[in-house]
């Protein structure tokens, strides 16, 4: 009896260790995953930013000329 459960205990052991690098491995993977992700939502980021940055000048730009022409005199109703 005492010779089933070392071999019982070895097995355990041996599978135990395969499962711990498996999830290891796993856990190495998903962190090159999880960097390549933040990469990746960082140039989203960027790119929004950038648009937003653009879309506010563009609003500035218009705001100006509407303030110009409302403040000049109607020619265009005749």
């Amino acid at each position: 009896m005492r010779e089933v459960l070392q071999y019982y205990y070895k097995i355990r052991s041996l599978q135990n260790r395969a499962e711990l690098e498996e999830l290891e491995s796993r856990t190495a993977a998903n962190g090159e995953k999880l960097s390549s992700l933040q990469s990746e939502m960082m140039q989203v980021i960027d790119h929004i930013n950038r648009f937003l940055e653009a879309n506010n000048t563009a609003h500035g730009t218009i705001s100006a000329e509407a303030a110009k022409i409302a403040q000049s005199p109607m020619t265009l109703m005749a």
